[in-house]
């Protein structure tokens, strides 16, 4: 025979599947919300970053005097200020002017989204460059005539956005896993408090109960009525039903008033004054 889990452990099994379900929901919903507002700022951020440098005068005249000293050590400050992967300026042919590696200054800027920018044009993209995957911003430089001098680039990694979404989350983390155990216990509570009602006994063993009950009343060769406190006939066994059959009344007894089939009884009134005496 096919063991079932008991009552309560199905209980508590499936509210805790609801729980772990809602949660589940909740968290992802809260989850994508938090990420998506994360980029929008991080891409804000790489945007006006690359704004204000594009639009510095040392930036325009470094371009135009090919000296560039003074931009590293302004470009350096700026990206150690706004927390950014990289500040790169560039000239017409994309050649890197700053860099936070020494290095990569002096060799053409890796990624291919530069070009967009070299003509004339604003945007944001991702790519992969030196140091990896990231959210670039690209902004055009241009002279005091609208002569495009080049253009600047600033980046924030894909893995320093990630770190900066999961550092965000801690407390959802830490809320959802102590709502799954409330759930958990909630639902152990919940249970119990069904098991009791139903006085420990199991749905097959309720079923089993009841049935037998019932073929004992069936089987009886006494007519047997049980009737609500409104004297309604909530119960008849198969001999009752028989004895209302020779009487006469071939109707189904259930939901009658006892008072209308057996006016001779006497239980509405015994009924109402057991009531009148509670």
């Amino acid at each position: 025979m096919k063991k079932t889990l008991r009552l309560q452990t199905r209980l508590t099994i499936f509210v805790c599947i609801v729980v772990l379900i809602s949660l589940c929901i909740t968290f992802f919903t809260i989850w994508s919300e938090t990420a998506k507002n994360i980029h929008q700022q991080e891409r804000d951020i790489a945007l006006s970053t690359a704004k204000m440098v594009a639009e510095a005068p040392i930036t325009a005249q470094s371009l135009e005097n090919h000296s560039y000293s003074a931009l590293r050590k302004y470009t350096t400050s700026v990206q150690q200020i706004t927390k950014t992967e990289f500040v790169v300026v560039m000239d017409m042919n994309g050649i890197r002017k700053t860099h936070p590696n020494p290095q990569k200054i002096g060799k053409r800027f890796a990624g291919g989204d530069e070009k967009a920018a070299l003509q004339g044009k604003e945007h944001i993209s991702t790519a992969s460059g030196t140091l990896g995957r990231s959210m670039r911003a690209f902004v055009p430089v241009y002279d005091q005539n609208g002569k495009q001098l080049g253009a600047v680039a600033v980046g924030i990694t894909l893995k320093e956005i990630d770190l900066i979404i999961h550092q965000s989350l801690l407390p959802l983390y830490f809320v959802t896993s102590l709502s799954l155990l409330s759930g958990i216990i909630g639902a152990l509570i919940v249970a119990r408090k069904v098991k009791k009602i139903m006085f420990g006994l199991e749905p097959d063993e309720i079923a089993t109960l009841l049935k037998e009950r019932s073929a004992m009343l069936e089987s009886t060769k006494e007519g047997i009525l049980a009737v609500d406190q409104h004297g309604k006939i909530k119960l008849a066994n198969a001999e009752a039903k028989r004895l209302f059959h020779n009487m006469g009344i071939m109707v189904n007894p259930r939901e009658q008033d006892v008072q209308t089939l057996l006016p001779s009884s006497g239980l509405k009134q015994v009924i109402e004054n057991t009531q009148a005496a509670a």
